[in-house]
């Protein structure tokens, strides 16, 4: 031993381990994660939010400023009385 650094020992094991990589649609990521039910009640409870909140907003700026209508069909129609 004398002399020597460093020594190394190879030895083949009967015992290995192969990785893989495999894509995921998104779809199944959730259904991994918690069901295909919930998934698809997160999906629709996240759409429903985000849509009410965006027309709750788009409510209450009609309601506090005025606009200029841009197309002849966005005004209102005044009938007149005969």
């Amino acid at each position: 031993m004398q002399g020597r650094l460093l020594q190394y020992r190879f030895r083949e094991s009967m015992i290995y381990i192969e990785y893989t990589r495999s894509y995921l649609k998104l779809t199944a990521v959730l259904s991994s994660l918690g069901g295909t039910y919930s998934s698809l009640y997160l999906i629709g409870y996240a759409f429903t939010v985000l849509f009410s909140y965006n027309l709750m907003l788009s409510s209450i700026i009609g309601k506090l400023y005025y606009f200029k209508p841009r197309f002849e069909s966005e005004k209102p129609n005044k009938q007149k009385k005969e």
